[in-house]
């Protein structure tokens, strides 16, 4: 079930993430721009490609997720760190993002929800706790007792078959 998890949630997630962007683009670009006029700052307008940078930082971290996912299904123990590692710096960046963001918006005198459409911020609020609760379960689920003797049986299985093909005169 993690192997599954580590294929599909990131994937999901980042092509929500990735449309998202692409919708909210101009209207996000236009009221931080509003915003940074009262603080003196001068307004950068929005690009068409601003998305793009988006899209191809999530095409490499699914890309890695999905990687160390095949490893990870393979009984690579050390795929399974890596992924909790990497599982651990999402969920807070998920977290911190998730609740520091609308603060800062705030602070910053713009509206929590940066004006967007509530469709949006729903959508918004819904790719959030699926990722949260992917996060948690992958994480969770690698980390439980079957899993671990998972690890070590696919580890013994692996040093038998190396000893073997070390010295087939046995």
């Amino acid at each position: 079930m993690a192997f599954w998890i580590a294929m599909v949630v990131p994937l999901l997630v980042s092509a929500l993430d990735t449309v998202f962007v692409y919708l909210t683009n101009d209207a996000i670009t236009s009221v931080l721009n509003a915003a940074l006029e009262q603080y003196g700052v001068e307004p950068v307008p929005a690009q068409d490609t601003d998305w793009i940078y988006t899209a191809v930082m999530y095409v490499v971290l699914v890309a890695l997720w999905i990687a160390f996912g095949f490893q990870l299904r393979a009984g690579r123990n050390w795929a399974r760190v890596t992924l909790i590692v990497l599982a651990a710096v999402w969920l807070c960046f998920e977290l911190l993002g998730g609740l520091l963001a609308p603060v800062i918006y705030v602070a910053l005198g713009l509206p929590w929800d940066l004006g967007l459409p509530i469709g949006m911020v729903v959508l918004t609020l819904l790719v959030r706790a699926l990722a949260l609760t992917g996060i948690i379960t992958f994480i969770v689920l690698v980390c439980r007792k079957p899993s671990t003797q998972y690890y070590q049986e696919t580890r013994y299985f692996q040093m038998a078959q190396w000893r073997a093909q070390a010295a087939p005169w046995r």
